[in-house]
């Protein structure tokens, strides 16, 4: 990764490790929800050519997905980053709860960038499209890695990480719309707000009175779970259903 290549020539490596583990924990999450959606490539690549209005209502149903969990999941991972990083990795890596607070913002922006360019613009086979945004994404990185790693070290390559996907985002999405018309229904903006407004509020009352991190990242956990269920259970069904 040219972030860690960067940090790793211009800083020491406890630096590094901040920023790794930081980087580490967000990754995982970030794999989980694109290989949810992997399940779409083969359907949208046969209807693309098929039936444009079923290839529009696919992709959109996934970008519906990803809005509704990944926002979430993000507000969750800000919220609670010093437990997550002093429960996984000891109060040493304490400097990385502030990077990991950056990079949560990765989780949406990524999972978005991969979709919309792995998923829709491949399966259009507008694969030229995808590698520009990928292109522009790169050198803005290393560009903002030169500026902010002496100042902010594994900071500054948090943000220019956030900075270049959320442009290599913006430039999948201008070349999907070429495509398709990107929809997320009110409803799912309401219940995307709900849930995250849940997730603050439940870390904030676990962390007045419950001593145990475990249990305070298992009680917003649960809380973020049961609240998009409750809010979501018809939307989950339709969209199954529509999958089937």
């Amino acid at each position: 990764m040219l972030d860690t290549t960067m940090l790793g020539i211009m800083c020491s490596d406890q630096v590094v490790g901040y920023y790794s583990y930081a980087m580490k924990t967000t990754k995982i999450i970030i794999t989980v929800l694109t290989a949810a959606t992997t399940v779409l490539l083969p359907r949208l690549s046969s209807t693309y050519h098929v039936s444009r209005d079923r290839y529009k209502s696919l992709a959109n149903k996934g970008i519906v997905f990803l809005f509704s969990i990944s926002i979430p999941i993000s507000v969750y991972m800000y919220f609670n980053a010093y437990d997550i990083v002093v429960f996984l990795y000891g109060n040493h890596y304490e400097n990385a709860v502030e990077t990991l607070k950056i990079l949560a913002l990765l989780i949406p922006f990524i999972s978005f960038s991969t979709y919309l360019g792995a998923q829709i613009l491949c399966s259009a086979n507008c694969e030229k499209d995808m590698l520009i945004a990928v292109s522009i994404g790169a050198i803005t990185n290393i560009l903002m890695n030169a500026v902010l790693i002496p100042r902010f070290y594994q900071n500054g390559a948090a943000i220019a990480s956030v900075a270049s996907e959320f442009i290599v985002m913006l430039c999948d999405a201008y070349f999907v719309k070429r495509i398709i018309k990107l929809r997320i229904p009110v409803k799912v903006v309401m219940v995307t707000v709900i849930t995250s407004m849940s997730v603050i509020i439940c870390t904030l009352i676990v962390h007045e009175h419950v001593s145990s991190m475990f249990l305070r990242l298992l009680f917003a956990g649960i809380t973020m779970v049961m609240t998009f269920v409750a809010l979501s259970a018809k939307s989950i069904i339709a969209m199954k259903n529509g999958l089937e």
